[in-house]
């Protein structure tokens, strides 16, 4: 009886008092080993409990879900806005921005690829960061005076707030033909940057939705025709990353249209160490997971409601099969 009541003592002298165990010995007048010994008997026999409540349970059982089932390095679910589609992106963009500085290492050369989202990340930003030696490298063309972003001003609020310089891809996204993509790209300066592909370390990229709607920057900035957008369809095109067209199966679409995108090649994207990918709204999920597929990321940040809906699509697939 004598040791219970002693054990209990110590316990809510360590626990609740936030005693350490040195100290608990010399109030008490016994070994520090029989205060350790004490509390984990405690522990087994049930006299203390510890038990890890988090408000945020369910995101991280998702988080953990969707990161074995797509095999990602990392996946962010932040709690999602049901019915507001603004307020749901500055969400994903304050977690985006939390995760990036927690990502970001110095001497890293970031390549960015600023859509409405990615805009949402950068406006979260500390007004001042402490790295050094930061390059930042636009990665894809602008999005043109079609879409409500100032992409020039955008990226020059990222290059101060990360306290880096940057290298503009002055270019526009979409270009008339591939000999014009061609001449472009032998100009001086835009030359200067696209050389710097092979040398990032670390990228943060939107993701663009064309199945079952079709909402993706890529378009408004292109000015698609329909039949364009038809021959995309027929294709089986279902979203965009790094502003390269992808199918359900991931696998990256060929042809006349995209070789007039001005961005950077599949092939350079896959050899940049971490892609940071982050894209919200149910609308997006097949356009998400086409993505993943594509292998052109490897973290993800996205909403509660669309993180249901990916692994309701992929039981469906399951299923179906």
């Amino acid at each position: 009886m004598y040791e219970q009541q002693l054990m209990i003592k110590i316990c809510k002298m360590y626990y609740q008092q936030q005693l350490s165990k040195t100290d608990i010995a010399g109030k008490l007048h016994i070994s520090r080993f029989k205060v350790a010994r004490l509390i984990d008997k405690a522990k087994k026999e049930g006299i203390i409990r510890i038990q890890i409540v988090s408000p945020s349970q369910d995101l991280f059982f998702l988080e953990e879900r969707l990161e074995s089932a797509l095999g990602l390095k990392a996946v962010l679910v932040v709690e999602g806005v049901d019915n507001d589609i603004q307020a749901n992106m500055r969400k994903l963009g304050k977690g985006t921005a939390k995760f990036l500085l927690e990502t970001l290492q110095d001497g890293d050369m970031l390549g960015i690829s600023c859509g409405t989202t990615v805009s949402e990340v950068i406006k979260a930003l500390p007004e001042k960061t402490s790295f050094s030696g930061l390059h930042i490298v636009q990665i894809a063309g602008g999005l043109g005076q079609l879409n409500t972003i100032d992409g020039m001003k955008i990226l020059n609020m990222l290059s101060d707030r990360l306290n880096s310089e940057i290298s503009m891809f002055v270019v526009p996204v979409f270009v008339q033909s591939p000999g014009v993509k061609e001449l472009l790209l032998e100009e001086p300066g835009i030359r200067q940057t696209v050389d710097l592909f092979d040398r990032i370390t670390i990228a943060l990229v939107g993701i663009g939705s064309w199945y079952p709607e079709l909402r993706s920057n890529l378009n408004l900035a292109g000015g698609f025709p329909q039949e364009d957008i038809d021959w995309l369809r027929e294709k089986g095109v279902v979203g965009d990353v790094f502003n390269h067209m992808v199918n359900s199966k991931g696998e990256i679409i060929q042809g006349p249209i995209v070789d007039r995108l001005m961005t950077i090649e599949p092939e350079k994207a896959k050899q940049i160490d971490y892609v940071i990918a982050v894209a919200g709204g149910v609308y997006k999920s097949h356009a998400i997971l086409a993505a993943v597929r594509s292998g052109l990321i490897d973290a993800l940040i996205t909403d509660s409601y669309t993180a249901v809906k990916i692994l309701e699509i992929l039981e469906e697939e399951k299923n179906y099969i």
